[in-house]
């Protein structure tokens, strides 16, 4: 039973890193003002997000 929440916890853990890592490179390349279009394909996500995470990080443009 410890072991399923432990492997859960592991999992949670990996999920946040990962965000964390889109995030990062998401944010690297709005500063490079990159097109959204290419970083939402570059990142597998919408630009509508690209968008969102832009103007979170005042680096919209």
């Amino acid at each position: 039973m410890g072991s399923i929440l432990l492997d859960r916890m592991e999992a949670k853990a990996e999920a946040k890193g990962a965000a964390n890592r889109m995030l990062r490179t998401i944010r690297n390349q709005l500063k490079r003002h990159e097109d959204y279009k290419i970083i939402a394909s570059d990142n597998d996500t919408t630009v509508e997000e690209v968008a969102r995470i832009a103007k979170e990080s005042g680096l919209a443009y």
